[in-house]
């Protein structure tokens, strides 16, 4: 584990290889100038890990040049549930030259002692640093690093790791509300033994529109709301969620579905389709994810 000014030193070495290999790939002398490295598309669905974490990712984008990432995931070993967001105002994006993308990543942590769902322990931030290739890889061994600027809450997770994450290409199917519909369940959600049953509604009327979503779990919280499809600037298959938890607190935030996958060399098995939500309130003092699979 690296931490304090080791942090820095690993960061600035870091850094600097990647630029190194970045502009040796791009081009050689004076023709990176004329010849900018090629613009990679960072939006998409993507899945692996931040450091210890499992997660499933949404990145989105309005103008082709920043990005926001929304990342639902779930530790290892504890199988607690987290998320990871960029924070408002900021933005992750490429450095100019390289294949590298920087910026930050907030990660609501719930605390289990005060109210369900909320997140008032302070925002964790990590610093990200990573290579991507579009539509594929976005980091790797070598090639990211995800920086804690303080001690991770969660005792499994490093303080200086590594983000790796693979493209998946649900993110490139059609959108259609009616393939969310159905029964899901998310197990030992907050704390062991608690159970969440999200509910979502066929849009009869089509598979464009807005369809109704509702849930609740083993320890009385309800939530109800919308699920429309997010179209900014062109739909893909990732949905805007809208929820009202216990008839007062209002969460935003997307929801997607990646189909089963299996590839052991990468460490990820999802051996069904699996439902991917992530919501928080505006001042994130209360957070919802969750990796869910249909209820039979």
């Amino acid at each position: 584990m690296i931490k304090g000014g080791n942090n820095k030193r690993f960061l600035a070495v870091f850094i600097v290889s990647l630029l190194l290999i970045a502009g040796c790939s791009s081009s050689n002398g004076t023709a990176n100038i004329t010849n900018p490295y090629e613009t990679q598309d960072a939006s998409g669905v993507w899945l692996g890990y931040i450091g210890n974490a499992f997660v499933i990712g949404i990145i989105t984008t309005d103008d082709n040049e920043n990005y926001s990432g929304r990342f639902m995931g779930q530790y290892n070993e504890s199988k607690v549930f987290t998320q990871f967001l960029t924070p408002d105002g900021s933005y992750l994006t490429q450095t100019p030259e390289t294949a590298i993308y920087t910026g930050t990543l907030e990660e609501c942590v719930w605390d289990t002692t005060g109210p369900d769902y909320y997140n008032k322990l302070p925002l964790q931030t990590l610093s990200i640093l990573s290579s991507v290739s579009a539509k594929s890889v976005f980091g790797g061994p070598l090639f990211s690093s995800a920086v804690y600027n303080e001690q991770p809450y969660i005792p499994e997770q490093i303080q200086t790791g590594e983000l790796i994450l693979y493209y998946n290409t649900t993110y490139d199917l059609s959108p259609n509300v009616n393939n969310l519909s159905g029964q899901w369940e998310i197990t030992n959600i907050l704390t062991k033994g608690n159970t969440l049953i999200l509910t979502i509604t066929p849009d009869t009327a089509g598979t464009n529109g807005t369809t109704h979503i509702s849930g609740s779990d083993t320890k009385g919280n309800q939530f109800d709301g919308t699920i429309t499809i997010h179209v900014t600037p062109v739909p893909h298959n990732i949905y805007d969620v809208s929820l009202k938890m216990n008839n007062s607190i209002d969460l935003t935030g997307l929801v997607t579905y990646v189909l089963e996958e299996t590839s052991a060399g990468e460490g990820i098995s999802l051996p069904q389709k699996t439902l991917v939500i992530g919501a928080t309130d505006k001042d994130k003092n209360y957070s919802l994810s969750g990796l869910a699979n249909k209820k039979e």
